[in-house]
């Protein structure tokens, strides 16, 4: 006994650096290795292209792929849990949710959530029609005149966009839905004539008629809940700091089908214009390369200006041509001279 007593009395010092060590480390360690009583709850609703939940059952998209990466920094394992948007802000508010994303600062929601320091994404206020309406063009307030339009329920986008009404003089007869999928889903039965959204749910299928301000997006929890916050903040300022790149390439991944990317975003006269303008000439060089060039092959403009003369033929439905110009010529004199 007294060995054992001295073996104690010369490590002791030791020992109570050990215990020390592994109560600091454990709460990480822990949710390192998927140890944690409890998983991160998230909440999440109809978000095609944040937060959806695919064909095999599990979670995907850009907010997904947001949280996947800050879990590399908190060890974090998540539950997905699907409610309408004003069901998941009174789920956070009672603690049953932990985290909450897709959500733009207001001061009422400061004084009810926490909010993360830096925001995950910045999103457009936009506003759809269907693919068939012909009446409704891009910021033609005008034809947005007596539209019936869709709004999520307890969304403060439906304060903005009585605030855009007012400054542009149209009037509207708002229609209130509890979840995207059933608004969207009446718009496409025509029982409204648009929706008013967030940019960061992908519709492919509708038309973009208007934006009208982009905000930041942010990930917020329960009023009170440090520990969430803290840890969320010192991971979010890692990716920040670590990949500054990490928003801008998953944006792309996810959102390369956008409206805001992908359609044309013309007025009516804008339309009408290119409608009754007829081709399109642009002068191109042989010898400008990366720019522009003739292949030696096929004696075609090659180079990035046919790839950009394409894409302008497809978004504004005018004919485009590419002229041969002189190598060495000026394209401001060619212009002015109307060589092309």
């Amino acid at each position: 006994m007294d060995h054992l007593r001295s073996i104690f009395q010369k490590n002791k010092n030791l020992l109570v650096f050990c215990c020390c060590l592994f109560l600091l480390l454990y709460p990480f360690s822990a949710a390192a290795t998927g140890m944690r009583p409890h998983p991160i709850r998230v909440g999440y609703t109809d978000s095609p292209g944040f937060i959806e939940k695919t064909a095999a059952g599990t979670v995907d998209g850009y907010g997904v792929a947001y949280l996947n990466e800050i879990s590399h920094y908190t060890g974090w394992r998540y539950e997905y849990v699907y409610a309408t948007w004003q069901e998941c802000l009174e789920l956070l508010a009672k603690g049953e949710l932990d985290l909450l994303g897709m959500a733009q600062y207001t001061p009422e929601r400061a004084a009810s959530y926490e909010f993360a320091s830096l925001p995950s994404g910045v999103e457009y206020m936009v506003m759809y029609v269907r693919n068939d309406d012909n009446e409704v063009y891009y910021n033609d307030y005008q034809s947005f005149n007596g539209l019936r339009i869709g709004v999520l329920k307890g969304n403060f986008q439906t304060e903005i966009l009585s605030d855009v009404a007012r400054k542009n003089t149209f009037t509207y007869q708002p229609v209130l839905f509890d979840s995207s999928k059933a608004m969207v889903e009446a718009l496409q039965n025509k029982q409204i004539d648009a929706v008013v959204t967030g940019s960061m749910p992908l519709y492919k299928d509708l038309r973009l008629v208007a934006r009208f301000q982009a905000d930041p997006i942010y990930f917020i929890t329960t009023k009170g809940n440090k520990a969430v916050l803290q840890r969320l903040n010192d991971a979010l300022m890692n990716i920040h700091a670590n990949t500054p790149e990490f928003e801008n390439t998953t944006y792309a991944a996810y959102y390369e089908q956008s409206s805001l990317l992908t359609q044309p975003l013309l007025t009516k006269k804008e339309r009408d214009f290119l409608a009754h303008r007829g081709p399109i000439t642009i002068g191109f060089l042989p010898n400008d390369e990366p720019l522009s060039a003739l292949s030696s092959e096929t004696n075609l403009p090659a180079g990035i200006l046919p790839g950009i003369a394409k894409e302008l033929e497809r978004l504004s439905g005018a004919q485009v041509i590419l002229k041969l110009l002189p190598a060495g010529a000026r394209l401001d004199q060619s212009l002015q001279k109307r060589r092309f």
